[in-house]
């Protein structure tokens, strides 16, 4: 079992705040590791068919790009998944779902960060009203499974939540059932 020899914070941020650790293995010899510590964030699939989802484009600084991306969001402190994943495609899209279904939970990187993606699948979409934060310019768009392998194989999609809920989504039909 590793241990933990010190854990210092380095950083308090926002979101995040970074943890430089010291640890011990099992054998004594000394590991250094530097941490991002996450809240946790959601990621939507909106089923607007059985055959048609919505991407949301908005800017990344740290892509320093445009990019197409799932709708996702960072839960808020106390926030169940699950009321994450409803305000944040309700924020970025003005749909509600009539349904929420949990696909799976997995790490964005965890060699070096906390952060668990929750991913959902929304089905049933209702119309309403965004209601972007401040800071956000985000619009969205309708596109096709056939469009999205093409986003794909072309590397217009990059992010990595996108590509997991993505690539499975064109991979599992029996997950969804659009009523």
């Amino acid at each position: 079992m590793v241990q933990i020899v010190t854990n210092k914070k380095v950083f308090a941020g926002r979101v995040i705040n970074l943890y430089q650790t010291l640890l011990k293995d099992p054998a004594g010899n000394k590991i250094s590791r530097e941490t991002v510590v996450h809240p946790g964030a959601v990621t939507v699939i909106p089923l607007v068919s059985n055959t048609k989802v919505i991407l949301v484009r908005q800017y990344r600084y740290a892509a320093g790009q445009y990019l197409w991306e799932l709708p996702a969001g960072t839960l808020g402190k106390g926030e169940a998944p699950l009321a994450c994943a409803k305000r944040e495609l309700q924020e970025e899209t003005g749909f509600v779902p009539g349904r929420l279904k949990k696909l799976m939970v997995f790490y964005t990187c965890p060699g070096f960060c906390t952060e668990k993606m929750h991913l959902y699948l929304a089905e049933n979409l209702k119309p309403g009203a965004q209601k972007l934060d401040p800071d956000e310019k985000i619009t969205y768009k309708t596109f096709s499974r056939r469009e999205i392998r093409r986003l794909v194989k072309t590397n217009k999609i990059i992010d990595a939540k996108s590509l997991i809920g993505l690539i499975l989504w064109l991979q599992k039909k029996t997950w969804y059932s659009v009523r």
